[in-house]
């Protein structure tokens, strides 16, 4: 699905976020699939936008003021990192959450954007390459 910059996409109805702790895993809630994502950091820091009540050139913005505050904490001294090079990363990442296909502009809203605060990750100890989910994501009876 394409969207314009006006757009206020939010995560399908069937898409499910959950905080593992050191991670976040973003699945499909379906009987057939079983397949889910432990999401990248910089996926994970900012996918919580993408709730419906903000657009595209909102949430770009967001992420920006997000990933600056971060990179101004995590940089050694003598590393400077250009707005540019800010703004190719937040691009980058939004087009990372576009492709993922778990966004939609009509139909039902994730119940994991109910309660956001819970999609936080914890930005000192995120994994992003587990061998083994730490709950399963469903169980077949």
């Amino acid at each position: 699905m394409q969207f314009r910059e006006q757009d206020k996409p939010y995560l399908a109805g069937n898409q499910i976020l959950r905080n593992d702790k050191v991670y976040i895993v973003a699945y499909e809630s379906t009987v057939e699939k079983n397949k889910y994502l432990v999401l990248p950091f910089n996926i994970a820091l900012i996918l919580p936008l993408f709730d419906g009540t903000n657009n595209l050139s909102d949430i770009k913005k967001n992420a920006l003021e997000i990933f600056s505050s971060l990179f101004g904490k995590v940089r050694k001294e003598g590393q400077e990192i250009s707005s540019e090079k800010l703004s190719e990363i937040v691009d980058q990442t939004v087009e990372s959450i576009l492709s993922l296909n778990m966004l939609t502009l009509e139909g039902e809203r994730s119940p994991s954007l109910e309660n956001l605060v819970k999609l936080i990750p914890d930005i000192e100890g995120y994994q992003s390459s587990i061998v083994r989910l730490s709950r399963p994501l469903s169980v077949s009876i």
